[in-house]
């Protein structure tokens, strides 16, 4: 199926403005939801270097490789 195809099916399927609500609050909620695990995963990890190791987290100085 190509996308030319596709899209009318779509917007048909989400032709009411309640489905659309729905489908961004969920879309919302996911990326909130990730966002709130990553942030509390790096959290954690800084404590744990703060706290435990009493160093600093190497994403400090190199973000994109730790």
């Amino acid at each position: 199926m190509l996308f030319a195809d596709f899209c009318p099916e779509y917007v048909r399927a989400h032709s009411r403005p309640a489905t659309r609500a729905v489908h961004c609050a969920g879309t919302l909620l996911g990326c909130g939801l990730f966002a709130a695990a990553l942030g509390m995963s790096y959290a954690l990890a800084w404590t744990s270097h703060f706290l435990l190791e009493h160093n600093r987290p190497a994403t400090f100085e190199h973000p994109l490789w730790s």
